[in-house]
């Protein structure tokens, strides 16, 4: 848990975001894969609403962008089924 709150930690002001910076959201899903192994939902969810925030700041259209994007949405359907297990099942 302590490398999700030195991520936390680095987050700064919507305005000091720049394109330098993208790696951000890159640890904040590494932080989400981290409350998953240690089966904490609600870390989970935190993490991928700040790597959400982090990749609205990214420069829209890059190839990185997508990838995050791709991740980010794979990240709140896993999430959705592990909170959710009865759907699996229809």
């Amino acid at each position: 848990m302590s490398s999700i709150s030195s991520v936390i930690e680095e987050i700064q002001p919507a305005a000091e975001f720049s394109a330098q910076q993208r790696p951000r959201s890159n640890k904040l899903l590494a932080a989400f894969d981290e409350a998953i192994r240690d089966g904490d939902l609600e870390m989970a969810a935190a993490s991928l609403r700040l790597a959400e925030i982090s990749i609205m700041f990214s420069q829209p259209g890059s190839m990185a962008m997508q990838g995050e994007m791709d991740e980010l949405v794979a990240g709140y359907a896993y999430l959705w089924m592990l909170r959710h297990p009865d759907a699996r099942a229809a």
